[in-house]
């Protein structure tokens, strides 16, 4: 068969299912709040991820 690999559904899976969902939705939140709240919130939300790890 003679699809090349960025053809491949199965790799394209495995390399979504490779994001790690917490992560990817702490991005969409500070993505948000820089949007909605301004500078000072999206500080204050990165100490905290920072102290939760």
């Amino acid at each position: 068969h003679e699809d090349g690999p960025e053809d491949d559904p199965q790799l394209v899976g495995i390399t979504a299912r490779n994001i790690p969902r917490g992560p990817q939705l702490a991005a969409q939140n500070l993505g948000i709040l820089l949007l909605s709240k301004g500078a000072k919130n999206i500080l204050d939300v990165a100490r905290q991820l920072n102290d939760a790890h």
